[in-house]
């Protein structure tokens, strides 16, 4: 058996089901994002609201933020920071965690680059504990004061406009 058809066999029921709906929805994110842009995608998912299930539990968000996480990497396309970002923070907010969409740039040779995580009570989700220290995070969580809309460019990375 491959190492990948494992790890999912082990999964309990409830996060086998949780991987299979985070890589169905990936692809409907990454749709989404291409006309409608970051914001208008965001407040779409938005009126999709609170779920039955409730999760309090740091362990619970860490567990389904690793599912999304590798959803994200094993679907029929690697998903990019936004799309793996958005999927996420929506997956909580069903869930009742108040999470946060971030972003933050980095400038390396007079080329930006953005780079979008979630965080829950200032604890990093989906990408590494330091990633704040290399993206400079842009000075408002959710991005009311960005007053510019996050492009996703056809290569997948993510640039403001």
């Amino acid at each position: 058996m491959s190492n990948r058809r494992a790890k999912f066999m082990a999964l309990k029921r409830h996060e086998k089901g949780i991987f299979i709906a985070s890589c169905l929805l990936l692809p409907l994110v990454w749709i989404a994002l291409r006309p409608l842009g970051f914001r208008r995608t965001r407040n779409l998912l938005s009126l999709f609201g609170r779920g039955k299930d409730v999760i309090s539990s740091m362990d619970e968000v860490r567990r389904l933020s690793y599912l999304v996480n590798a959803a994200a990497g094993n679907g029929l396309r690697n998903a990019n920071c936004l799309e793996r970002s958005l999927l996420l923070w929506w997956t909580l907010r069903r869930k009742g965690v108040a999470a946060d969409i971030r972003f933050g740039a980095l400038n390396v040779s007079g080329s930006f680059n953005a780079h979008a995580w979630v965080e829950w009570n200032g604890v990093i989700l989906n990408d590494r504990a330091d990633i704040a220290s290399e993206f400079a995070p842009f000075p408002d969580s959710y991005g009311r004061l960005m007053r510019s809309e996050i492009q996703v460019s056809a290569q997948g990375g993510a640039e403001l406009r």
